[in-house]
């Protein structure tokens, strides 16, 4: 048995429990991380040099994942966007070389090695540019009934607050017909 499950079977033996910031769960007290979205919540996870990657690679991926505020996209760009030039550049730059490659294996290999390197990284770079510029373009369409900031189907909800990233939203007019989604086929 994992020490996770004992720890859920001991629930109501806590003195206190960590709410999530995130996702409004409760968590037993001596954890870093929300055991069920993953945030840091710990004060450890950003003291400790390795959970402080890991809060910040969670971050990373809240971005790409879920739906982005402008800002959130801007930031990604800021982040990566001048290194993924430079990375192009330099690929480019290698690439050109290649036709007047000469001299011995070995130089050969480690150019090429780093080729595949430079090329790897850019290739990485243009992934997280392009997830993190779709999520944003998704979240700008916002459909109504959905969580503006996540996406998330709002629908059914006893508490104004969506159970996915935790925004809180208006409540629907119970005065107002719901409008379907889609118009069926005659």
């Amino acid at each position: 048995m994992r020490d996770d499950d004992t720890t859920l079977q001991n629930e109501s033996q806590w003195s206190y429990t960590l709410l999530c910031p995130h996702c409004m769960a409760s968590n037993p007290p001596n954890v870093d991380f929300c055991r069920n979205c993953g945030a840091p919540i710990g004060a450890s996870s950003v003291l400790d040099p390795m959970k402080a990657i890991q809060a910040q690679g969670w971050m990373y991926r809240k971005a790409i994942r879920r739906g982005t505020s402008f800002f959130v996209a801007l930031g990604i760009w800021l982040i990566f966007g001048p290194s993924t030039i430079i990375n192009a550049i330099m690929l480019i730059s290698l690439l050109s070389g290649w036709r007047h490659a000469s001299g011995p294996l070995k130089e050969i290999v480690l150019a090429l090695l780093f080729t595949l390197l430079v090329a790897s990284f850019l290739l990485l770079q243009v992934a997280i540019l392009y997830r993190a510029t779709k999520s944003y373009w998704k979240t700008r369409a916002h459909r109504p009934g959905t969580c503006a900031e996540c996406g998330y189907d709002l629908t059914g909800l006893s508490e104004n607050r969506c159970p996915e990233c935790a925004t809180p939203f208006d409540p629907p007019d119970p005065d107002d017909p719901p409008t379907p989604t889609s118009q069926p086929d005659e």
